[in-house]
């Protein structure tokens, strides 16, 4: 409390607010959840950058028991139906109001930030009529689409978050929802960042996304400060082979933003899964954006499998 403390601490103290909550949820001694409480707000006095031990932060934000209760919460079952929540493959078998049914889910990415997720239902021992089938539609989907095997567009309505399918049992009557994104700069707490159409934005310590996709960089110096042109309606518009123009300092003037979008040396940004992490690799930066025009080299209609229409007028 003196505001000393071990390189350590938000490594080796944080991950016990988890133990606290499982004993709380267990005995409902108010003691453990009101000392869980206290610790996460301590934590505020550690959360900034640079943070010492960021892979235990990491851990200590994520990792807990996050992938091995996720499982449980790809597919589930209810009285209304099946519930797909995750676009992972999975397989499961799960209870609703008619009986039990197997849900099988498969997914692909043919383009970048697009994500086709394939369902079908087998009916199990107990199962009558089929269903309906509630696919999850994931925050960073700007557009869906659904069609069936054939590839005849299905309409579905759109409850809760959830597109509601009627789907009959077999492979030939599963449906395909194709999810596409748009790019989104968010905060380091995943809190989404408005960008200004119309004027030049000055952003500290970012992340920026493309579908389920966090895009990082190996550098040689943490936040490098990237230029990014912005659209009429506030949508991040990517370079050219996601590769950013850099300014010295986020109080670059306009004059500079541009001189770095004409210069040729720019930043690779790459999928979190892509990116060699052997070397200094960064995912928060600096952003300067700047309203959109049809700049040499720059992208005004991107498609996301990661190559890019140039945008130059003729």
């Amino acid at each position: 409390m003196t505001g000393s403390h071990a390189a350590g601490y938000v490594t080796d103290y944080f991950p016990g607010i988890e133990g606290l909550a499982l004993l709380y949820q267990t005995t409902h001694d108010q003691r453990y959840l009101r000392q869980a409480e206290r610790m996460a707000d301590f934590f505020q006095r550690f959360d900034g950058l640079p943070i010492d031990h960021s892979h235990g932060n990491l851990v200590t934000h994520y990792g807990l028991l996050g992938l091995q209760t996720l499982k449980s919460h790809v597919v589930v079952g209810s009285p209304k139906g099946a519930f797909v929540n995750f676009p992972l493959d999975a397989t499961a078998p799960v209870r609703t109001g008619r009986g039990r049914w197997k849900v099988s889910v498969s997914t692909a990415e043919a383009r970048f930030g697009e994500v086709e997720c394939r369902v079908r239902i087998d009916p199990l021992e107990g199962a009558t009529k089929a269903p309906d089938v509630f696919v999850r539609r994931p925050s960073w989907a700007a557009r869906v689409a659904i069609a069936d095997r054939a590839g005849r567009v299905q309409r579905a309505t759109e409850e809760g978050g959830y597109f509601r399918l009627s789907l009959r049992p077999g492979a030939e009557r599963e449906a395909t929802i194709t999810f596409t994104a748009a790019p989104r700069v968010e905060d380091r707490r995943m809190g989404p960042v408005a960008l200004n159409p119309k004027a030049t934005t000055r952003h500290a310590g970012v992340t920026l996304s493309v579908g389920p996709h966090l895009l990082l960089a190996n550098v040689d110096k943490p936040r490098p400060v990237l230029v990014a042109r912005v659209g009429p309606d506030g949508t991040l518009r990517l370079p050219m082979a996601n590769r950013f123009p850099l300014v010295g300092s986020l109080e670059a003037t306009d004059a500079a933003a541009i001189q770095a979008i004409q210069s040729p040396s720019r930043l690779r940004l790459s999928p979190w899964e892509t990116v060699g992490h052997d070397t200094s690799v960064a995912f928060v930066f600096d952003l300067l954006a700047t309203p959109a025009a049809k700049e040499r080299g720059w992208d005004v209609s991107v498609r996301f499998d990661g190559a890019i229409n140039s945008g130059r007028s003729t």
